[in-house]
C-alpha cells in the first residue's frame, strides 16, 4: 500500500499547532482579558463590561484594549482616583467624550509587569450619555517612565504567576517560529529513520513547514491585533527561522551518520 506521508505530516502538524496554539490562547475573552490587564486595580469585571482590542496601524504601533463600560458613577471615580488619573481637555475622537482621564506620566506597576517595564499609560473616557471607554496601558502613548508615579496593587490576587506566563510566551514562541521544523525532521529523520535523500524529505521537512509556520504566524498576529505589514513580516520570519531550524536537523543528522560510517570502516 502506498504512503503518502507528506499528507500525514501535514495534518499531524496541522492538529498539534492548532492545539498548542489554543492551549495558549484560548481563554481570550472580555473578562480574561478584563482579569489580565485591569482586575489587579480595579477588582472584578463589572456588569455589561466588553473589551474591543484595536489594531495597530502601522508595523510600529502596538496593539491595545478599549474596556467599554456601561455608565456607573462609583465605577468612574474608582477608575478615576484608583489610577491617578488627570483630566484632559480638547482631545477629539470619533463619538466624542465629554470628559478625558489620563496619567499624566504613565503609572508604574513594577510587580505586574511579565516581560515588559512595569510602566502603563492609563486613559479614561467619558461619554454624553455616562458610558466609559477605559484604556489601562496605551502602548502606543508611553512617557518617560522615569516620570511615571507607582501606584500599589489593590488586588494582588488577580496578579498572574510570572513564571507561568513566562512559560506560556515561551512555548507560544517556539510553536511560531521552531515547532514546525523541529517536528517534521525529527519525525521524519530521527523516529521513522527515513535517509536525507529520499523523495519526501525536502516536502516533508522543508515545505511543509514553511507554509503551516507562515500560516499559523498569520493567524497568531492577526488575531492579537498587529498591523497588516507586521503581519507580513512575522510570518515571513516565521517561515525562514523553521527553514533553518530543519536545515539544521538535517545538517546535524548528515553529521552523525558520517561519523558513524566512518567509524565503522575503521573497525572493519
Amino acid at each position: 500500500m502506498i504512503q503518502n506521508y507528506p499528507l500525514r505530516y501535514a495534518l499531524l502538524l496541522s492538529l498539534t499547532y492548532a492545539l498548542l496554539f489554543w492551549l495558549g490562547n484560548g481563554n481570550h475573552d472580555d473578562v480574561s482579558y478584563w482579569n489580565d490587564e485591569a482586575a489587579p486595580y480595579l477588582g472584578e469585571a463589572p456588569a455589561g463590561m466588553t473589551a474591543e482590542i484595536v489594531r495597530a496601524t502601522t508595523s510600529e504601533e502596538l496593539p491595545c484594549v478599549i474596556y467599554h463600560l456601561p455608565a456607573n458613577e462609583a465605577m468612574q471615580q474608582k477608575i478615576i482616583t484608583t489610577l491617578r488619573l488627570k483630566k484632559e481637555m480638547g482631545w477629539s475622537k470619533p463619538s466624542t467624550p465629554v470628559a478625558t482621564y489620563y496619567g499624566s506620566w504613565g503609572i508604574y506597576c513594577g510587580d505586574s509587569s511579565i516581560l515588559g517595564s512595569g510602566v502603563l499609560t492609563p486613559r479614561l473616557d467619558i461619554l454624553a450619555d455616562g458610558s466609559m471607554r477605559l484604556i489601562i496601558d496605551d502602548t502606543n502613548a508611553h512617557d518617560d517612565p522615569s516620570m511615571a508615579d507607582y501606584i500599589p496593587t489593590p488586588h494582588p490576587e488577580y496578579l498572574p504567576n510570572k513564571v507561568l506566563e513566562f512559560c506560556r510566551h515561551a512555548m507560544l514562541a517556539i510553536v511560531c517560529f521552531m515547532l514546525p521544523g523541529l517536528f517534521c525532521s525529527i519525525g521524519w529523520l530521527w523516529i521513522q529513520r527515513r535517509p536525507i535523500r529520499s523523495g519526501d524529505c525536502f516536502t516533508i521537512c522543508l515545505l511543509i513547514p514553511a507554509i503551516i509556520a507562515c500560516v499559523g504566524a498569520y493567524a497568531d498576529f492577526h488575531i492579537h491585533g498587529f498591523s497588516k505589514g507586521y503581519i507580513q513580516l512575522c510570518s515571513v520570519a516565521s517561515a525562514l527561522s523553521n527553514i533553518l531550524t530543519a536545515l539544521f536537523i538535517i545538517g546535524l543528522t548528515a553529521i552523525v551518520k558520517a561519523l558513524y560510517r566512518c567509524i565503522n570502516q575503521n573497525k572493519s
